[in-house]
C-alpha cells in the first residue's frame, strides 16, 4: 500500500515537471498587447526562441547578427555542436560562434567585410529578406514586386530580388504589408517570430467553385491555419443567397468570415430568384354616396290658352242711295 502510494506522489511530481514548461510556453508578461503575440509563443513553444528573462520577452527589442544565427540555426534544425570524441569540435567561445559559421560555411550569410561578421551589429529588413532568400531558395517570375513599396527607391540593389521573392512567396504576410518597407529599420524580437512562423506554417489554397447567379470573391487565394477569410457576396440582379448554401469544403459558413483550416478550401453557393413581392392590396375607395334625386321641379300649370277674340262681325255698310 505504501509503495503504491509513494508510486502515485512520484507520477504527480513527474507529470508538474514535465507540464511546466509547455504552460509557461505562453506566459510571457510583455507580451500581451503586441501583435505578434501568438507567433512568439509558437515560437518558443518550437523551441526556436528564449526570452531574456523566465518571464519576459522584449518583443519590441532589436536582433542582432549573432542572435540571428542562433535562432536561425535553431530553426533549421542545424547541430552546432558535435556529440563525437575522435573529431575536433569548434573552440568553446560566445553562443553565437558556432551558429554564425555554420551559417557562413553554407552560404546563408556573408561577413560585413572580409575579414569581419560583426555580430554585435543589428540585422536590418532588407538583410533578412536577403538570408531568407537563401536559406530557402526563394525565387519570384516579378522582380519588381518590390517597387509596391513606396519607398521602393531606398531598397538596396544587392536586395531589391530578395525582398520581391519574399514578397511573391508570402514571407512578409502580416509582417511588412504596409506601405513602405523601410529597408535599414533593425528587425525585432517579435517580428523575427512571425517571419519563422511564415515559413514554418504551410500555405493552403482558397478556391471559389463556379456558380451561376453571382459571384463570390475571398479576400486571400492563400491563407495558412488559423487565418480569418472574408468573403464578398455579390448576386446578380434579381438574385440572393441561397440560405444554407455558402459553405467550406462543405461545411456551412456563418456569417461572410470563416477561420482557415490546415488544408486547402473550395468555396461554393447557391443563388436564387429574389421572391417576387406581392403587388399592395388597394384598398377601395368608399363607396360614392349618390347623389340625392334632383326632386322633379312641379309641373308648371299650362298657361291658359288664350281666350280666342270673338270673331268681329262686319258692321253693316249703309245702303248705297
Amino acid at each position: 500500500m505504501k509503495r503504491k502510494k509513494a508510486f502515485s506522489i512520484v507520477t504527480s511530481l513527474l507529470l508538474v515537471v514535465l507540464l511546466t514548461p509547455l504552460a509557461r510556453a505562453a506566459d510571457f508578461t510583455d507580451i500581451g498587447s503586441n501583435p505578434y503575440r501568438n507567433e512568439i509563443s509558437y515560437c518558443r513553444s518550437k523551441g526556436y526562441i528564449m526570452g531574456v528573462s523566465e518571464d519576459t520577452f522584449q518583443p519590441d527589442g532589436n536582433l542582432t547578427r549573432g542572435q540571428f544565427a542562433v535562432v536561425w540555426c535553431r530553426f533549421m534544425k542545424y547541430r552546432t555542436s558535435s556529440p563525437f570524441t575522435d573529431i575536433a569540435s569548434l573552440a568553446p567561445g560566445r553562443y553565437y560562434d558556432a551558429a554564425s559559421f555554420i551559417l557562413y560555411c553554407i552560404g546563408t550569410v556573408n561577413g560585413t567585410s572580409e575579414t569581419t561578421f560583426s555580430p554585435d551589429a543589428l540585422i536590418t529588413r532588407e538583410q533578412i529578406a536577403t538570408l531568407t532568400m537563401r536559406a530557402e531558395k526563394l525565387g519570384t517570375e516579378d522582380p519588381d514586386a518590390y517597387k509596391v513599396y513606396s519607398d521602393h527607391e531606398s531598397i538596396s540593389s544587392w536586395a531589391a530580388y530578395a525582398v520581391s521573392a519574399c514578397l511573391k512567396n508570402e514571407v512578409f504576410k502580416g509582417l511588412y504589408d504596409e506601405g513602405s518597407f523601410e529597408p535599414g529599420k533593425a528587425v525585432t524580437r517579435a517580428e523575427i517570430c512571425r517571419l519563422l512562423y511564415n515559413l514554418d506554417k504551410p500555405m493552403h489554397s482558397v478556391s471559389i467553385a463556379e456558380m451561376s447567379g453571382g459571384t463570390v470573391t475571398a479576400s486571400q487565394s492563400l491563407a495558412r491555419a488559423g487565418e480569418t477569410i472574408n468573403l464578398t457576396i455579390v448576386p446578380d440582379s434579381g438574385k440572393q443567397l441561397k440560405t444554407g448554401t455558402l459553405k467550406a469544403n462543405e461545411n456551412e459558413i456563418s456569417g461572410t468570415s470563416f477561420i482557415m483550416p490546415t488544408t486547402d478550401v473550395l468555396i461554393t453557393a447557391e443563388f436564387e430568384d429574389v421572391p417576387a413581392s406581392p403587388s399592395p392590396t388597394v384598398a377601395p375607395s368608399p363607396a360614392e354616396t349618390p347623389s340625392p334625386t334632383a326632386a322633379p321641379s312641379p309641373a308648371e300649370t299650362p298657361s291658359p290658352a288664350e281666350t280666342p277674340s270673338p270673331t268681329e262681325i262686319p258692321s253693316p255698310s249703309p245702303a248705297a242711295t
